[in-house]
């Protein structure tokens, strides 16, 4: 029997693809909306919001509108299988989905990856979402964390 996944889980799923089809994007092009940028770093620094929805949420759009990239690939991913025209998005998010399971298994490094977001949050408060500072705190907070672990993604780009 196949579970009907909830609102949230569509919404977490469609964040994720979102995020690496944005990684592919970057490391294909060298660039990614400024727009887009933010609505990611945003995501990632909604550390208890009330709702999958929420997190999402940002500027004047709503998590439907802000998710469109996400939504987006998941459709052209699933639409296109026997031909995928995004090989290195799906390898980008086989890889998240098993390094967030290998860092939730790990009580201390989730905490230290806590610890580093509200860093990076308190600095986008000063400064701008997508400030230097903001991404250079975010990158210390993977390499000190998640790229410790024995499975690494690899961005080809």
């Amino acid at each position: 029997m196949i579970n009907i996944p909830t609102k949230d889980q569509a919404i977490a799923l469609a964040g994720v693809f979102q995020a690496c089809q944005l990684v592919d994007n970057l490391a294909r092009t060298g660039r990614i909306p400024a727009e887009q940028l933010n609505i990611e770093i945003n995501s990632l620094l909604e550390q208890n919001p009330d709702s999958s929805e929420a997190v999402f949420n940002y500027g004047e759009h709503n998590a439907a509108y802000n998710l469109e990239v996400g939504i987006e690939t998941i459709q052209q991913l699933f639409r296109d299988k026997h031909k995928s025209r995004r090989p290195d998005t799906l390898r980008y998010i086989i890889g998240v989905m098993h390094l967030q399971r290998k860092v939730s298994k790990n009580p201390a490094m989730l905490e230290q990856i806590g610890k580093g977001i509200e860093r990076a949050k308190a600095q986008a408060e000063h400064f701008t979402l997508s400030h230097e500072n903001v991404i250079a705190n975010i990158a210390d907070v993977y390499q000190t964390t998640g790229s410790t672990q024995r499975f690494r993604i690899q961005v080809s780009g």
